[in-house]
């Protein structure tokens, strides 16, 4: 709403970027805090959010790698 200039009804791109970059900066440091990892599945190639502890694709069944000590 704030990226929309309602008298000539035209959008400003860099507010509409500034806003995407704020909201994925908030979804990194959610990802970060909460312990989950991004993954892509090296058998079906989705990308999926994975919690602590899992072992196994939710799409296809693959086994993931061992994740590190913390």
């Amino acid at each position: 709403m704030l990226s929309v200039d309602w008298q000539t009804r035209t959008i400003n791109p860099m507010v509409l970027l500034f806003g995407v970059l704020v909201a994925d900066i908030i979804w990194m440091a959610h990802m970060f805090a909460s312990g989950q990892r991004p993954l892509v599945c090296s058998l079906c190639g989705r990308q999926t959010v994975v919690p602590q502890g899992a072992q196994f694709c939710p799409f296809c069944g693959a086994r993931f790698p061992p994740m590190p000590p913390t």
